[in-house]
C-alpha cells in the first residue's frame, strides 16, 4: 500500500490546478484524496481529469463542508456535511458557561454536527496489493508533508 501523502497549500493563488497536477503526477499510485474542503476537492477532480485520470475509477475524492454545488456536478462529490451554525452555537454556549462560572453543557451528539453524503466521486475500496502486509499505513503526520503556496512556483 502506498504511504499517505499530505499536501498543504495556500488556496488563494493562481496555480492551484498546477500544484494538484504536480502532486498527482508525482504520486501516480495515489488512489484517494480526502480534501480539507469541497472547493479543494472540486479542484482535485479537475486536475485529475486534465491528467486523464477518471474519478472515481482511477481516483476517489472526498470533500469536507457539504456545499450544495457538489451535488450538481458529475460525478457528484462525496463529502462530509458540516453544520456550522449548530457547531457555533455549541461553542458559544460552552464559552458563556465557562465565563459565567457554570459547568459547560453536555457535548452535543456528534451525528448532529457531521454526516457523510455519498457521491459518485468515491469508489469502493480496491483489492489489497499482493505486497500489502495488512497493516494500516502511518498517519499523514508521519509522512513528509508537501507544503506549497499557490504563488510559489518552486518544487520541493
Amino acid at each position: 500500500m502506498a504511504p499517505p501523502v499530505l499536501l498543504e497549500i495556500d488556496e488563494d493563488g493562481d496555480n492551484l490546478s498546477a500544484l494538484l497536477a504536480d502532486m498527482l503526477t508525482a504520486h501516480s499510485k495515489l488512489s484517494a484524496i480526502f480534501a480539507s474542503n469541497d472547493f479543494l476537492a472540486i479542484a482535485a477532480i479537475r486536475a485529475a481529469r486534465q491528467l486523464g485520470r477518471k474519478v472515481p475509477a482511477d481516483l476517489s475524492i472526498v470533500g469536507f463542508d457539504g456545499l450544495e454545488i457538489g451535488t450538481m456536478m458529475e460525478p457528484s462529490l462525496a463529502t462530509i456535511v458540516t453544520r456550522p451554525k449548530l457547531m457555533g452555537r455549541g461553542a458559544a454556549e460552552t464559552v458563556l458557561a465557562v465565563l459565567t462560572g457554570n459547568p459547560p453543557p453536555n457535548p452535543q451528539d456528534k451525528s448532529l454536527s457531521f454526516n457523510f453524503r455519498e457521491g459518485g466521486s468515491l469508489a469502493p475500496p480496491r483489492k489489497a496489493e499482493k505486497n500489502d502486509d495488512g497493516k494500516v499505513p502511518a498517519s499523514p503526520s508521519s509522512s513528509p508533508t508537501l507544503r506549497k503556496s499557490c504563488d510559489d512556483k518552486t518544487k520541493d
